[in-house]
């Protein structure tokens, strides 16, 4: 499972009152309105409904009810915060067996690919083994770097939105599409009285152009 959420660490902002996730908070399935982003595969929803209290097919309620204890009654192998989940037949990836969203927190479910972390590994590798490493990775991003924006809209989350941490922790306007909405969000907020020719000043400098990834 990979829960999609943003990073702490761009959370972790000077006088920002939010507090990080506790490993039992993502636990709990928030009781909020749920959205299936791409369709269950039928192993998932059989997983469901065995910790489903009801009968036929299953409500948001009882898929929201029953994930909460399937996540509580499973083994945790590995959790992450991510930002994106993209997909590419050229790229080892496992095969996701659908997506779904509850109340900010997105689920993934994926198949699961066995062996063991590459930073255990990394120690007993030989330098040969490390530039192999090192070309397979540099394959792996050349090809996540080609494929297209999965959407229109800059920043992280549902709804997309961009965070600026630089003097206190702002949220940019929804739905930003253009890197020019993007510099003015930049230029807007830390503004101190009396900077307003500075930021003139600067705004040329600003490209427009910058291609997404």
């Amino acid at each position: 499972m990979l829960v999609q959420k943003r990073s702490l660490k761009s959370q972790d902002c000077r006088c920002s009152p939010q507090k990080p996730l506790h490993f039992n908070d993502l636990l709990s399935v928030p009781q909020a309105q749920l959205k299936i982003l791409r369709p269950l595969a039928p192993e998932v929803t059989v997983l469901l409904r065995q910790y489903s209290e009801g009968e036929g097919d299953l409500s948001n309620h009882d898929i929201n009810s029953a994930l909460s204890k399937a996540l509580k009654d499973g083994e945790v192998i590995w959790i992450h915060f991510a930002r994106a989940v993209v997909n590419s037949t050229d790229i080892p990836v496992p095969q996701s067996l659908g997506v779904l969203s509850v109340g900010g927190i997105t689920y993934a479910f994926m198949h699961r690919i066995d062996g063991c972390s590459l930073d255990k590994l990394w120690p007993e590798l030989t330098n040969a083994e490390k530039r192999s490493v090192q070309d397979q990775l540099e394959f792996i991003l050349e090809k996540l770097r080609l494929l297209p924006v999965p959407n229109k809209y800059l920043g992280g989350g549902n709804p997309p939105q961009c965070v600026d941490c630089r003097i206190w922790k702002r949220t940019s306007p929804l739905w930003m599409e253009s890197e020019t909405q993007f510099n003015e969000f930049l230029l807007s907020g830390n503004r101190r009285s009396g900077m307003e020719s500075y930021v003139e000043f600067i705004r040329p400098m600003f490209r427009e152009n910058h291609r997404f990834v």
